[in-house]
């Protein structure tokens, strides 16, 4: 979704992480003629939003979830309605069901309500949703990972940078590899990584905890203001991930890119069991 409006509704203006992503990054709300508002998605490793803040990274809207995406507990510290949840999903708050594009999700069950519409081709559950729902998506409702279980390390390393990108999702969920990691290299940029020539393997280990560490010292792009927080829900963790981002973009080898790493997190990053 790129866009949707109401009459008793502002205006929304979706952003995602990048062209080929359903994993959203900000959305900016239009209410008339007042002036505009950016909020930023604070999501799970499977992209879904946890959290929604304002440009101070003051909390508006917060959800937890169950594995299979049921809600637990939904909290509106300002009046704002937030319905995207697994990438590509949308929540109808008639029914408690999520639009998939293609057919409908229940998370109770965390099943699909009507068939695979590819038959056989999406596996021989025709109402699962993926092996796992932290690390797997299916933001049409039909996706399937072109690797055999367990070959995902094999597929990557040889596929090319085309082809990363045509699957950038489930990629994602392969070097996440269960999750609860800080990427030194972002796997939204996995495509620019097999580029410069890194494997699947050197990605994975490119990891850290994101409980065990902080980051300190990085500047608001816009406000010049000096941030410190922790890895999730923090200004000092985006604007640290923007940062870092731009200037992985722009490496021209392996080694420039290692370096890039080394310095940002040199500079920035610091071990909770060490403060």
């Amino acid at each position: 979704m790129i866009q949707e409006t109401g009459p008793n509704h502002p205006t929304s203006l979706y952003i995602y992480t990048d062209q080929n992503s359903y994993e959203p990054l900000a959305r900016i709300d239009t209410d008339g003629n007042h002036e505009q508002h950016i909020r930023y998605f604070h999501t799970d490793l499977n992209g879904a939003p946890e959290e929604l803040t304002d440009e101070n990274g003051k909390i508006l809207w917060e959800c937890s979830f169950q594995l299979w995406g049921k809600r637990i507990h939904e909290i509106e510290h300002e009046p704002i309605e937030q319905n995207l949840r697994y990438q590509g999903q949308y929540l109808d708050r008639e029914t408690g069901l999520h639009y998939n594009t293609f057919r409908y999700y229940d998370p109770d069950i965390g099943r699909f309500t009507q068939p695979d519409p590819i038959g056989l081709l999406g596996g021989f559950n025709l109402y699962q949703y993926a092996p796992n729902g932290l690390t797997w998506i299916d933001p049409w409702g039909w996706a399937k990972a072109p690797w055999p279980r367990g070959g995902f390390d094999d597929w990557f390393n040889n596929a090319t940078p085309e082809e990363i990108n045509q699957n950038i999702e489930a990629v994602k969920g392969g070097l996440r590899n269960g999750g609860g990691k800080h990427e030194m290299f972002p796997v939204s940029l996995a495509a620019k990584a097999k580029s410069l020539g890194f494997t699947a393997e050197e990605l994975k280990a490119l990891t850290l905890p994101t409980k065990d560490i902080y980051f300190t010292g990085v500047k608001h792009g816009k406000t010049g203001e000096i941030l410190e927080g922790a890895h999730h829900g923090t200004g000092a963790g985006s604007w640290f991930h923007k940062e870092l981002i731009e200037q992985l973009n722009g490496a021209q080898s392996k080694t420039e890119a290692r370096s890039i790493i080394d310095k940002m997190h040199n500079k920035h990053m610091r071990y909770k069991s060490k403060c």
